[in-house]
């Protein structure tokens, strides 16, 4: 039963029990792109505009973007600059990894024997200790692991020439399969850095526990 506990463990953390959230975050800049002096407002870039998730989602990034200087209209009609948002995850990739199986190794009491000088003269003894025994490698199991991407996608484009001003896009892998599960840590690295350097890719790591609802 421990063999089985310890492969279990081993497959969970394979799972995507991570501490953190890393996502890569890529950005690119038109040379006119500027923050000062627009308005802002963000949009839907499909069918998502529809769903209370995407209201939730806009309004995280708005707060976000907001910290950083851009200022949002009161509706988007009046904005000059708007903010298409998509996100997505896709069905996963599913393969085979051979992980270790951990079991304790050695140990046990341990007898030793010897002889003691005293005023009487020598004289034998035994005694009784005992050794924890260690953690070790025993075997190897296959463990199946799946692994999701995520992704997240940011168009600014000019309301009244329609040309495309700024795109910054995310992309995280995972053992969750949902995008609700990684949208909060997910908005919060594309947002890192705004505008940022155009045309480097970073790193970005958010604490799992920021990915829950606030």
């Amino acid at each position: 039963m421990r063999r089985l506990l310890l492969i279990a463990a081993a497959a969970v953390g394979l799972a995507g029990c991570s501490p953190t959230i890393a996502s890569r975050v890529q950005s690119f800049s038109s040379p006119e792109f500027q923050i000062a002096g627009r308005t802002f407002a963000v949009s839907p870039a499909g069918p998502q505009g529809r769903s209370l998730a995407f209201e939730t989602y806009a309004n995280v990034l708005e707060t976000r973007l907001a910290d950083r200087g851009l200022a949002f209209s009161s509706g988007r009609a009046r904005a000059d600059t708007y903010i298409a948002m998509s996100y997505s995850s896709d069905g996963g990739r599913t393969f085979t990894e051979i992980v270790p199986v951990y079991a304790p190794v050695g140990g046990g009491h341990v007898f030793n024997q010897g002889v003691v000088f005293g005023p009487g003269g020598p004289r034998p003894f035994t005694s009784v200790g005992y050794v924890r025994p260690t953690m070790a490698v025993v075997g190897h199991e296959p463990v199946q692991r799946t692994v999701f991407t995520r992704q997240l996608r940011l168009i600014f484009t000019d309301a009244r020439t329609g040309r495309v001003l700024h795109e910054r896009t995310a992309i995280s892998q995972g053992g969750g399969g949902g995008f609700d599960q990684v949208a909060l840590c997910m908005i919060e690295a594309v947002t890192e850095d705004f505008p940022g350097q155009p045309g480097l890719t970073r790193v970005v790591e958010v604490p799992t526990e920021r990915c829950m609802a606030r």
